[in-house]
């Protein structure tokens, strides 16, 4: 667990690092146009939404006014109480989705369509899902009682293996 929470502060450092040096990579909230004295909108995809890593990043981004599109596996359900630390995904999802500026798509990170969906308007990517933790090996040994994933390369278990 060490190792794990070391690895989760330095991704969280390094995503704080690159929202840090947004003058100097170019997204911010607005930047102007030499050409006309407009907005240009720059917006950042996030894929990983509902995790750990991806929850923190929507709200610094949030928090400093730049745009988010930001990919889930499933819809909210309509009833849903919003809540940043909540235990299921769809609580935590209803919680980012009421922050100003961050925008939903629902899809499968596997499927070239929503990813397409997903990045249109988009100057960065933030990918941050990650995989588990490995079955303890008893379940390796029987997949059939983990029958949740299996072999199924779809499964969001095994994105980060497709």
């Amino acid at each position: 667990r060490m190792i794990t929470s070391c690895k989760s502060c330095i991704i969280l450092a390094l995503i704080t690092l690159f929202l840090s040096m947004d003058n100097i990579v170019g997204l911010s909230a607005t930047t102007s146009s030499t050409s006309n004295n407009d907005t240009n909108t720059q917006k950042v995809a996030v894929i990983g939404t509902t995790g750990r890593l991806g929850r923190n990043a929507i709200v610094q981004l949030s928090s400093r006014s730049i745009p988010t599109r930001c990919l889930l596996r499933h819809p909210i359900p309509p009833n849903t109480t919003p809540d940043l630390n909540g235990s299921s995904s769809s609580e935590i999802a209803a919680y980012l989705s009421t922050l100003p500026n961050v925008e939903m798509v629902v899809g499968d990170v596997t499927q070239r369509e929503t990813i397409d969906e997903l990045l249109q308007g988009c100057h960065a990517v933030l990918s941050l899902q990650g995989a588990s933790q490995p079955n303890p090996p008893i379940k390796s040994l029987f997949p059939f009682l983990n029958p949740e994933n299996g072999d199924d390369p779809t499964h969001p278990k095994m994105v980060n293996y497709v």
